[in-house]
């Protein structure tokens, strides 16, 4: 098995359950959701809930700069590919939000990066 860090342990903010920082700043989304894989469209710009990760908010609101999405991102068939084989509960809940966000938004509204989700 691929080792397949989670967001919380790639970028260290101490928030996912039972983390360092859970006191001070709550238990992050991705973590509840159990999305660390899949950060971004629960934690980060695309999200609903608004960019909620601490690092993305540092960064104004930008995931695409994030070690995380440049790993984990659709785009990248390995990564991806060990995610859908080794969490297939978050890979068909990414690609469930990430049909949603297709179908309420134009072509010319998503983020380049989305494209078009394919399961």
């Amino acid at each position: 098995m691929e080792d397949l860090p989670t967001c919380w342990e790639i970028n260290r903010c101490g928030r996912e359950k039972g983390g360092h920082s859970v006191s001070l700043d709550g238990e992050c989304i991705s973590s509840i959701e159990q999305m660390g894989h899949s950060c971004w469209v629960v934690a980060g710009t695309i999200s609903p809930y608004g960019p909620t990760c601490i690092l993305v908010r540092d960064n104004n609101g930008i995931c695409a700069s994030c070690k995380v999405f440049s790993m984990y991102r659709l785009g990248d068939e390995t990564k991806r590919s060990a995610v859908k084989k080794q969490f297939p509960k978050e890979h068909k809940k990414y690609m469930k939000l990430l049909l949603e966000m297709e179908r309420k938004s134009s072509p010319n509204e998503r983020p380049a990066w989305v494209g078009k989700a394919q399961s």
